[in-house]
């Protein structure tokens, strides 16, 4: 009798069966007409599948919002319950035929994988990567089951679904941000992220038993709210909307769900961008305010001395910094004085500068040069119309290394410049500096410090203007504004175009940005050989991840070391451990609950204007 409750599922799917081959052959499309299906790289057919995950997602949360649910409201549970079946029986068949549509994605994705690797493998790739294929195609099944699982809950909540999944969301951020232990295990779209061991995908088996025995209990859930569903349900639900305050509660629902899901996606947005990640501390001092021709300060009362020589400054650099990049005059720039990001001296935004003005240590002159160089950032974006924010991913080593070269060679003395120079030189020596890296922020972050952005950005406007003179500099930020400029551009091909826009070589200020590098190694070759290079021992036992660290020749300076769960975490989120003992590092491995994580291990030298990192580290947990 199960038979035709089987047909009726088969016909209320095939929409969805549709739209999910629909999907595929959109994919199929794409790798086969604006890719190389025959020169596809294996890394790529492994990739993490974020886009994948939430379009598989989105069909399972909208397939589960009308599985169970709409059986009581389209009035057919009553047809349901008069066949001899049980609710149980009922329940199995519908969720198992959802799941096993839902499993179409998936397969047709490694049907994909199969198809392209084939095509794409030569002599030199004799055996079959069948094992990763299959971790691939079982860590999206099982994906596909938790958001099934998670949807049919959420469904009975009907119009208050979303709103429901949005402070679920909203919770689980809350708590990220906080660095709660265990709380990664929880992310439902990082089950299929790749952790390798030479050609061997690790199976993440904490994070997969949690989460399939948090989908297990989603459908013991959802299946105890399917059973109480009926009459007696349906008559309590209907003298609910009765109600007059059913409407108001109905529609604060929907005003609540928007105002959630909208300021999840301001959150987003915001957090898209290492920049706009970073928190803003504030001290617990009373504020004050004033103004300059060009600024409006805010500032704590306890810092009314240092801030009132600053304002004295102000509208000079204002005009210096102006001058320097021929830019035309902001009416007002705020200057916020009470809280930077963390490990910073200071933030800008658009029109909007922040310093914490406890990392200040040398007084006015220092200060100044730091308040300079927010400015520049400020002045960069208003010149560039933002176009340089947008892409910022290829444009940061620019944006840090302008204002760094007028900070350091118009407000700083002369001398300071060379703890600049030392970095980058240490780094050149010992052949980690690629332009490659350098014009793509994600690429450098995975492997190297992100704040050598400020060095060797330093580096490339000196080569820049060396060749060009300073006139370049506003050539360049003008380039990015003019309003025919072609969209899509990214690393290399952006700045090419940039370059060419005004006449510009882009391959020449390379040559002279490394001919410069080569300079700075022979001038400061005897800071170099002092910084000792560091290894690490790692060893996980008793709760803590312990770090030992090694160096042959002791040197003058402090090690450092830092942690991170993932290469793309924030560098707000690195954990930077204690040192227990002597060269011995530890941290909490509850913050690290995956297969793998990152350590990074550095040196804080005397006469170093910033710590000289080795490359970041993953280990892989057996």
């Amino acid at each position: 009798m199960s038979h035709p409750l089987v047909r009726k599922e088969l016909r209320s799917l095939a929409p969805f069966a549709g739209l999910i081959l629909f999907f595929n052959l959109l994919n199929w499309a794409d790798v086969m007409l604006t890719k190389f299906p025959d020169q596809y790289p294996l890394h790529e057919l492994f990739s993490e599948s974020g886009p994948d995950n939430a379009m598989m997602f989105m069909v399972a949360f909208a397939l589960a919002a009308g599985l169970l649910v709409r059986e009581a409201d389209d009035g057919t549970l009553a047809f349901l319950d008069a066949l001899p079946l049980s609710r149980a029986r009922i329940f199995l068949t519908k969720t198992t035929l959802a799941l096993a549509v839902l499993w179409l994605l998936p397969l047709s994705d490694f049907v994909l994988r199969v198809t392209l690797y084939s095509w794409s493998r030569t002599s030199l790739n004799p055996q079959f990567p069948w094992s990763p294929m299959v971790t691939r195609t079982f860590l999206d099944a099982a994906s596909s089951f938790v958001y099934l699982a998670l949807g049919l809950v959420l469904s009975f909540f009907r119009r208050f679904s979303l709103l429901v999944l949005g402070v679920l969301v909203c919770v689980y951020q809350l708590l990220h941000e906080l660095q709660v232990p265990f709380i990664p295990l929880l992310n439902i779209f990082g089950l299929s992220e790749p952790v390798f061991q030479g050609q061997h995908w690790l199976l993440p088996i904490t994070k997969l038993a949690v989460q399939l025995g948090g989908g297990l209990v989603c459908l013991v859930l959802a299946f105890g709210a399917f059973e109480m569903v009926g009459d007696t349900a349906q008559k309590l639900s209907e003298r609910a909307l009765r109600r007059r305050g059913a409407i108001w509660v109905g529609g604060l629902a929907v005003l609540l769900s928007i105002g959630v899901w909208g300021g999840l996606l301001i959150y987003w947005a915001r957090q898209s961008d290492d920049e706009q990640q970073r928190k803003v501390k504030y001290e617990p001092w009373r504020t004050s305010r004033s103004r300059t021709l060009h600024y409006r300060f805010l500032y704590p009362e306890n810092q009314g001395g240092l801030v009132s020589q600053l304002m004295d400054r102000a509208d000079a650099i204002e005009t210096r910094v102006r001058q320097f990049l021929h830019a035309q005059p902001i009416p007002w720039i705020t200057a916020d004085l009470t809280g930077s990001a963390s490990h910073t001296a200071g933030v800008a935004h658009w029109k909007q500068v922040q310093i914490e003005l406890a990392t200040i240590r040398s007084g006015i002159d220092q200060l100044a040069a730091v308040f300079a160089h927010e400015t520049t950032h400020v002045y960069i974006d208003h010149q560039s119309e933002d176009r340089l924010w947008k892409d910022f991913n290829s444009t940061r080593f620019f944006h840090e290394g302008l204002a760094t070269y007028v900070e350091y060679h118009l407000f700083r003395p002369a001398e300071q410049l060379a703890s600049l120079r030392r970095v980058a030189a240490t780094m050149h020596a010992r052949h980690e500096v690629s332009f490659e890296e350098l014009i793509d922020t994600e690429a450098l972050t995975r492997k190297r410090d992100l704040n050598l952005v400020y060095p060797l950005g330093e580096v490339f406007v000196a080569a820049l203007i060396k060749r060009y003179s300073e006139e370049s500099v506003a050539k360049v930020i003008g380039a990015f504004a003019r309003p025919d400029a072609p969209t899509g551009l990214h690393g290399a091909e952006l700045w090419r175009d940039v370059f060419q826009a005004w006449g510009g070589n882009l391959g020449e200020v390379e040559d002279l940005f490394f001919a410069e590098l080569d300079q700075a190694v022979a001038e400061h070759q005897g800071f170099i050989d002092s910084v000792p290079r560091l290894r690490g021992a790692v060893q996980r036992e008793s709760g803590q991840i312990t770090v030992r660290v090694s160096y042959r020749e002791p040197g003058s300076g402090a090690i450092l070391c830092r942690f991170r769960p993932s290469a793309d975490t924030p560098e707000r989120l690195y954990e930077y451990a204690s040192e227990k003992e002597a060269n011995v590092f530890q941290a909490s491995s509850a913050h690290f609950p995956d297969r793998s994580f990152w350590y990074q291990l550095g040196w804080l030298a005397p006469g170093a204007s910033q710590a000289i990192y080795e490359p970041w580290i993953e280990i892989t947990l057996r």
